[in-house]
């Protein structure tokens, strides 16, 4: 628990830091640019060999070297942190709440036939929740997230699952990978470690964003790749994200490049300390794990954004020069990278998106991101820091180009920016929406929510909720917007259209959310009309108690055809639940510990070590059946 809380914590004061330096020796900008312009390409092309790409490494090791004293320039947050060291099941309804449709997200549950598969605290859990006899509802399987004898501390985050196989992500600070754990999930719910593998790279971890997606059977990652290492600092030398596997113990097979150096793209933004901004692939149809990787070079600061066909990549040269003068403003770039075969391409823009709910690639072709001045991408905390001016970007996809070229003055429109606070954003149907919380009470003028048409986004609205915004999410063809006043929690309907409004409220007294992460809101649409959401709520405990202590309950509120909200009750944790795990790694809950889940036309709520089936009657829920799936003698 200490590792992973300094260094996540701790980065809060590196990025103050990096807010009041800038990085650099002697020499002035203006020639520090001129050298970097001599290694930086006019369009995108790979390395061609392997050659190509270890000349280009050793002439940027000279300019480093020969102008700036070492340590880790712009990338504070990266390499002080994180350098490496020595079917059978059929498939199912959701219960995700993701951003794009057909691009599930890693997360803590997943349904898989008649299981509940639960990733929690270093562990991994199975569930039957067979309809029917509610005897069946049972817990089945407990075994450990990570191989026997592994004692090298992960924290384990992310779940996926594809036919009968399941993966677990995580990251390992001891030896600085991303570890993958393949288990099976067998017909009677039983779960087999079958390998483990690890992706070098830096810690992938973000406030608001997964690392791990699954499009059809085919697992996709972002991962950040620091190009000069802790044991490089000094050296011409760099290396490139590789592969190994698990052995037994704490031992693993060499490690063997996963990105060969022509798959490289040679960088278009100068840098001084390049990220290798890598996308990996691995099928999940096959034995073992078949993966394949590409990257480009580019500044730390990057906000990522998954479709069913590429990943967008925003990559903002925001520690290069700080603070920024006129000479010199920041620059971005918006990088697509295709799943399948295919060139990348990209433009030149400015700014840095919020997070990835800031990107909506529309029907019309375009690409649409909402934009701040001042941002750092969504690794660690960032997202929660971005503030300034904002505006909406739209670029039409045929713009993009191996030439990157830039976008002009036109594709951007200015929006107006709530004055203070965290902001949040997000794109429903055809709008965007966006608005900002506090840590604190909010203040009386951030207790409103801005949305405008990504079509015609030069008319802005500007509604007044008497709340803040601490959530967006969608509801069919409307919108939720949740936040909190002085004292309460607040939902708020909004219908959309050529005059939004808000159509109904409601509040839950003494409240605040049990989970902060998108995943922690589920909304079951209803084929009449409306539906039934569900969020975990908190009573007492600062901001940070959801991740040690759980939700108090999950509450459950229908929306009705005209959007109006009405209670339907809770399913409550119970004081039982709060038991000693004896837990070993990944023992702070991260990435949440609770969920509202919407399966066969039943309801559950998942709290910590509990799950709690619920039932609608005469418009109450009522609790049905409650277990602990966790045992502590196993």
């Amino acid at each position: 628990m200490t590792r992973r809380t300094n260094r996540r914590i701790g980065v809060w004061g590196n990025i103050l830091l990096l807010s009041l330096l800038s990085f650099g020796g002697g020499g002035s900008s203006d020639d520090l640019d001129e050298a970097l312009a001599d290694l930086t390409a006019d369009r995108l092309v790979k390395f061609a060999s392997d050659d190509e790409f270890d000349e280009w490494v050793r002439d940027l090791y000279e300019l480093r070297s020969s102008r700036y004293a070492t340590g880790c320039g712009g990338l504070v947050i990266g390499c002080a942190d994180s350098a490496p060291q020595d079917k059978s099941m059929p498939a199912d309804e959701s219960i995700t709440n993701v951003q794009e449709e057909g691009v599930d997200e890693g997360g803590i549950v997943k349904a898989a036939g008649d299981y509940f598969v639960i990733l929690r605290r270093g562990r991994l859990f199975s569930v039957r929740q067979t309809t029917g006899d509610l005897d069946d509802f049972v817990p089945v399987a407990q075994v450990d997230a990570y191989p026997e004898g592994w004692t090298k501390g992960t924290w384990y985050d992310e779940m996926l699952i594809y036919g009968d196989r399941v993966v677990v992500v995580g990251f390992s600070y001891r030896i600085g990978a991303t570890e993958l754990g393949l288990f099976r999930l067998g017909a009677d719910g039983d779960l087999t470690h079958e390998a483990t593998y690890f992706l070098r790279s830096n810690d992938y971890f973000s406030s608001r964003n997964y690392a791990s997606r699954l499009i059809d059977g085919t697992l996709v990652f972002y991962i950040p790749y620091y190009l000069f290492q802790r044991s490089s600092w000094m050296t011409d030398e760099a290396s490139v994200p590789s592969i190994s596997r698990w052995v037994g113990g704490n031992e693993v097979t060499e490690w063997e490049p996963i990105v060969p150096k022509t798959e490289i793209y040679r960088p278009i933004q100068g840098d001084l300390w390049p990220t290798l901004h890598t996308i990996v692939r691995c099928d999940l149809g096959e034995e073992g794990l078949d993966c394949t990787g590409r990257s480009v070079l580019g500044p730390f600061a990057r906000t990522f954004y998954v479709t069913t066909d590429a990943v967008w990549l925003w990559v903002s040269s925001m520690y290069q020069r700080s603070p920024p003068d006129e000479a010199h403003p920041r620059s971005a770039h918006l990088y697509r990278m295709p799943l399948e075969d295919g060139e990348v391409k990209a433009v030149r823009a400015k700014g840095s998106p919020i997070d990835q709910f800031s990107f909506n690639q529309s029907p019309d072709g375009h690409i649409n991101v909402v934009l701040v001045a001042d941002g750092g991408g969504d690794a660690m905390w960032h997202p929660e820091l971005a503030s300034g001016d904002m505006a909406l970007l739209r670029v039409p996809l045929e713009h993009l180009d191996a030439s990157a070229p830039e976008v002009g003055a036109d594709a951007f429109t200015p929006l107006p920016a709530p004055p203070r606070g965290t902001l949040r954003n997000r794109f429903v149907n055809d709008y965007v929406l966006w608005g900002a919380s506090s840590w604190g009470t909010p203040e009386p003028e951030i207790r409103r929510v801005f949305l405008t048409s990504w079509e015609d986004p030069s008319v802005v609205h500007d509604i007044e909720l008497g709340h803040a915004v601490e959530r967006i999410e969608v509801l069919g063809d409307a919108a939720m917007v949740i936040g909190r006043d002085e004292a309460d929690l607040h939902f708020s309907s909004l219908r959309l259209g050529e005059q939004p409004s808000v159509e109904s409220s409601y509040t839950q007294q003494g409240a605040v959310q049990g989970e902060t992460r998108s995943h922690g809101f589920f909304f079951r649409p209803s084929p009449e009309g409306g539906g039934i959401l569900g969020l975990p709520l908190r009573y007492e405990g600062g901001n940070w108690s959801h991740l040690l202590y759980g939700s108090a309950e999950v509450r459950f509120l229908e929306v009705s055809n005209d959007l109006a909200l009405r209670s339907l009750g809770a399913l409550a944790a119970s004081e039982e639940a709060q038991i000693d795990d004896n837990c070993k790694y990944s023992c702070v809950d991260w990435y949440g510990n609770s969920r509202p889940i919407f399966y066969r036309g039943r309801i559950f709520a998942l709290m910590g070590y509990e799950l709690v089936e619920g039932a609608v009657s005469e418009g109450e829920l009522a609790e049905m059946e409650r277990m602990s799936f966790f045992t502590p003698e196993r």
